[in-house]
């Protein structure tokens, strides 16, 4: 049970399983973290839209 549960965890919350996973340059994701505004993330801090763009909502949907 817990070999299927750690296959589970790889697949569906780590994404190896899922093809055309996107990558970002983690490194250079900017977040403002004194900005408390309800639904404010690092996604849309328009620093990072150049990262982002086209995977926004991939990333947003994972995460969630």
């Amino acid at each position: 049970m817990s070999l299927r549960e750690a296959k589970r965890v790889f697949f569906d919350e780590l994404c190896f399983g899922f093809p055309d996973v996107p990558e970002f340059p983690l490194v250079d994701i900017q977040d403002n973290w004194s900005n408390n505004q309800p639904g404010y993330s690092f996604l849309s801090d328009p620093r990072n839209a150049v990262y982002f763009e086209g995977c926004d909502s991939w990333l947003l949907e994972r995460i969630t």
